[in-house]
């Protein structure tokens, strides 16, 4: 069992939404974490994937990593 703190806007939000699917807030939660781990999972594949890819096209590991932070930074701008 874990205590945290949550904003009351976000909390009615997520009562709502737990009333309209009728889910308790504890799953709702828990599927947002999941969500969240799978999200970031997914995430770093595609950051590996594209690691590989850009070594497959003979680029410097410095230059591969450039283009990783590049796509990082472009997902956290859409993710927002």
């Amino acid at each position: 069992m874990i205590n945290f703190s949550i904003p009351k806007k976000l909390l009615k939000e997520m009562d709502q939404a737990a009333k309209e699917t009728a889910r308790s807030r504890s799953e709702m939660i828990r599927e947002a974490v999941r969500r969240l781990l799978n999200e970031q999972e997914e995430k770093e594949l595609l950051f590996n994937s594209i690691r590989a890819s850009a070594k497959g096209a003979n680029l410097s590991e410095e230059k591969a990593m450039e283009l990783v932070e590049e796509a990082k930074k472009w997902a956290r701008k859409k993710s927002k």
